[in-house]
């Protein structure tokens, strides 16, 4: 089934929208939820018409977007928007539907024919039907393509022919599915089937271009028992498809669409599951591994992806069962380590050895951090995040001093102000003054206990004895290098920095860089030495490392 969600500017007033359908419910009303222009919606209650699935597209050349969904009172039925967020009376097209509850999937495109107007394509009980748009609102048709049903189904040119052509997934002898192109043509008639076997049906399909070769792709959920998995299948140009890239979702997923959630100009990718699982899949030129957001607080059916608060970042509007639309902000977020700071009594004038906290961005967009300061007197701020700009997954750091002017306990707040999720974050510090010649202040020269354990898919646990700054790579040796043609001298693949909380195990993942991932992909197994380096507030140093096999393919 297509999605029953969809954004746009429904009221032209520069901001994108939302519009949604009731899925089992024909009497529903369209649900506009209008942009205010700061993430927040106003909800205007259109006419009745549920549907199975949505599309948004100016229909009848007024400037104005339109809605159309598949069956109604004809094969498909059209809601004309006023450009104000409303929309006038469903309009019936293609005569002879066959109900709303009978089509599945609808789609808005170009698809030929001597009419300059976006044609429609559907799957019914049917097949495939297709009404060629004249421009005015009208329609020719429908041109039946039987026995294409249940199917779902998606436009692009698949065979770069410069004709877009209808690209449709399904179940054939489940679990196994198909990816079915039908070329097109300048006439609007769709040639013979070219056909694409896939391990199991798919659904929610969405046009791509992942590696950016000119060549569209195609990216879909597989729908099958215990089947956990987004599939990219990288197009071959000729209307069929190479064998997958998967990404296990963890559970069985129910949609993904196309973005740009990290604005670098590559596709991204947003995937769901029925469990109300959120996963960003960012581009890396191959299918990403995954990064979970926050859990969406119901059972997600599809999404939309588009900029909903004008940030100029994509972000997630997803429909749910219960007939909810649930907004995912792509906002970036500012994890501090450690959460908070103590300094050993100190004596009154002198400065304590400064302590580091680390920021790290652990949402999409950059990290754009403005003011760092503390609120009283004797605490300092420096480092390198005031001013900084720290991409997704960077961090930068704070310095943070003590120099107590008089005797006894002192505390203050370290704030961080940024454009982060949830506002400026704020660390709370403390220390103690004495008085000279108390004794109470001594060096401290015990190196921190160090724990590294580290798995063969590069997850690296890492616990301190005290708060500690850490350092974990993985290093292969320069024979390992040079067999792999990446260097002549032992070379890091991947590396991470943080903060260490005392008796609190904390969990990374290694990183491969591009690079050295297609090299491994290519072997059995490689092995490399994992390393970690922690340092305490007083600068004692401990170090660990073991070696471990990875399997290849390892990201």
């Amino acid at each position: 089934m297509g999605s029953v969600v969809t954004s746009g500017d429904f009221n032209g007033d520069g901001r994108r929208d939302i519009v949604s359908v009731a899925r089992f419910n024909p009497a529903a009303p369209v649900s506009v939820l209008l942009s205010q222009g700061d993430g927040s919606f106003r909800r205007v209650d259109g006419v009745a018409a549920g549907a199975l699935s949505i599309a948004a597209a100016d229909l009848n050349g007024d400037g104005r977007l339109d809605v159309a969904l598949p069956g109604g009172s004809g094969v498909a039925t059209i809601l004309f928007g006023k450009g104000d967020g409303t929309f006038e009376p469903p309009v019936g097209v293609g005569g002879g539907g066959t109900g709303g509850t009978t089509a599945s999937s609808i789609a808005v495109g170009q698809l030929g024919g001597t009419d300059p107007g976006l044609d429609i394509a559907l799957t019914d009980s049917n097949g495939l039907q297709v009404l060629l748009g004249k421009g005015d609102g009208t329609f020719s048709g429908p041109s039946t393509y039987p026995g294409w049903f249940p199917a779902e189904l998606a436009i692009g040119d698949f065979t770069g022919d410069q004709h877009n052509d209808v690209a449709l997934t399904r179940a054939v002898n489940y679990p196994a599915g198909e990816i079915v192109v039908l070329p097109g043509s300048a006439a609007g008639t769709l040639g013979a089937a070219i056909t694409t076997p896939t391990d199991y049906p798919l659904g929610s399909p969405a046009v791509t271009d992942d590696d950016g070769d000119g060549v569209l792709d195609l990216v879909a959920v597989e729908r099958a028992m215990f089947s956990h998995n987004a599939a990219l299948y990288y197009g071959a140009g000729d209307g069929t498809f190479e064998d997958p890239v998967t990404a296990d979702l963890g559970s069985s997923p129910s949609s993904v669409s196309v973005g740009d959630f990290d604005r670098d100009g590559a596709p991204d990718y947003a995937a769901e599951t029925y469990l109300g699982d959120l996963f960003v899949l960012l581009a890396t030129g191959e299918f990403a591994a995954a990064e979970i957001s926050p859990v969406v607080a119901d059972t997600p059916i599809s999404a939309t992806v588009a900029d909903l608060n004008g940030d100029r970042a994509d972000d997630i509007a997803t429909a749910t069962w219960s007939g909810k639309v649930i907004v995912s902000r792509n906002a970036p977020g500012a994890e501090v380590k450690p959460a908070s700071l103590s300094f050993a009594p100190q004596t009154v004038g002198t400065a304590a050895a400064a302590q580091t906290l680390t920021v790290t961005n652990t949402g999409i967009p950059d990290l754009r951090i403005g003011a760092v300061s503390v609120d009283a007197a004797g605490f300092s701020a420096g480092g390198t995040c005031r001013g900084a700009v720290v991409p997704a997954g960077g961090s930068c750091t704070v310095s943070v001093g003590f120099t107590p002017a008089a005797q006894g306990a002192r505390g203050a707040t370290l704030t961080i102000a940024g454009d982060q999720a949830g506002g400026p974050t704020r660390i709370p510090l403390s220390g103690t003054g004495v008085a000279p010649g108390s004794g109470a202040a001594t060096r401290d020269t015990t190196p921190p206990r160090l724990t590294l354990k580290a798995r063969r898919d590069l997850r690296v646990t890492l616990s301190c004895s005290e708060t500690c700054h850490f350092d974990v790579s993985a290093t292969i040796d320069a024979r390992t290098a040079r067999r792999l043609r990446l260097s002549k001298k032992p070379l890091v693949v991947a590396r991470s920095r943080g903060n260490l909380t005392p008796g609190v195990s904390t969990t990374v993942r290694l990183r491969l860089s591009r690079k050295a991932s297609r090299a491994f992909a290519k072997q059995r197994a490689v092995v490399v030495t994992v390393a970690a380096t922690a340092s305490d507030a007083a600068g004692n140093r401990t170090s660990s490392r073991v070696r471990i096999r990875l399997r290849g393919a390892t990201r």
